[in-house]
C-alpha cells in the first residue's frame, strides 16, 4: 500500500466545533499519548462517552496553549523556509482502520513522497529538549502515531520558544510580525530547532494495539 492510500484527508479547520467532533469519535495522537504516558485509559474512554466533567485548565496553562496556537504558524513557516517545503495544516484519518485520526500541524506531498511536520512552541516542550537534547516520551508518542496513520518514514519536529516568559513571547510574535511571513535569517539567534525522527515500526505497532483497544471500549459501552 502507498503513502497516499493508506490515509485520506479531511476537510476540517482544526479548532472548530466540527473538528472536535470528528476527534471524538476517533483516538487521536493526544489520546494515544495519553495513554501511553499517563495509563489513563478509563479517563478517555469517558470522555469519549460524555462521562467526564468539562476541563477547565489553570490560567497558566490556557496561556500556553494560547502562546502555542500564536506561534504555531509562525513556526510552520519558518520550517517551510528552511526546508524548502511548504507545509499546511492538514487533518488525516486511516482508510484501514478510519477511527484513527491525526491533526497534523503540517504536511506537503514532494515528489510524490508526502511530509509531515509536529510543531511545538511552548515552554515547557522547548526546555524539556534543551536539558535532554531529544524529544520527550509524550511527543515522540504523538509522533509516531501520525507517521503510523499517513505511513511516513520520518517526521520534522520543530521547536521554538523565543522568550523565556510565555506572555512575553506572545506578545513578541504578535507585534513584531503580524500579518508577515518570517524568513529564516528574521528569526535571528532564537530561531526555532528542527529536529527529525524516524520511524520506529514495533513502537507504532503497539501504538495500533492501544487506538484500537480505545477505540472497542467506546463502542462496547455505546452498545451496552
Amino acid at each position: 500500500m502507498t503513502q497516499r492510500q493508506m490515509f485520506r484527508t479531511v476537510e476540517l479547520e482544526q479548532g472548530t466545533q466540527e473538528w472536535l467532533d470528528w476527534r471524538k469519535h476517533g483516538v487521536t495522537a493526544t489520546e494515544v499519548a495519553s495513554a501511553v504516558t499517563k495509563h489513563n485509559f478509563d479517563d478517555i474512554v469517558n470522555d469519549k462517552l460524555g462521562l467526564s466533567e468539562p476541563w477547565n485548565p489553570p490560567h497558566v496553562v490556557k496561556m500556553a496553549m494560547e502562546v502555542g496556537t500564536i506561534l504555531e504558524p509562525y513556526a510552520r513557516d519558518y520550517a517551510s523556509n528552511a526546508l524548502g517545503m511548504a507545509f499546511e495544516p492538514v487533518c488525516a484519518e486511516s482508510v484501514e482502520h478510519p477511527f484513527m485520526r491525526v491533526s497534523l500541524d503540517g504536511l506537503v506531498e514532494v515528489d510524490g513522497v508526502w511530509h509531515g511536520l509536529e510543531v511545538k512552541c511552548g515552554k515547557s516542550y522547548s526546555t524539556k529538549f534543551a536539558k535532554s537534547g531529544k524529544p520527550c516520551d509524550y511527543v515522540m508518542t504523538q509522533i509516531q502515531y501520525q507517521m503510523l496513520v499517513c505511513g511516513l518514514n520520518e517526521m520534522n519536529l520543530i521547536y521554538h520558544h523565543n522568550l523565556p516568559n510565555d506572555i512575553d513571547a506572545a506578545l513578541s510574535v504578535m507585534m513584531q510580525f503580524s500579518q508577515k511571513s518570517i524568513t529564516v535569517a528574521e528569526w535571528g539567534q532564537k530561531k526555532p530547532t528542527l529536529v527529525v525522527v524516524t520511524a520506529d515500526r514495533d513502537f507504532q505497532a503497539s501504538l495500533k494495539q492501544i487506538a484500537q483497544m480505545i477505540h472497542e471500549r467506546v463502542q462496547l459501552a455505546l452498545m451496552g
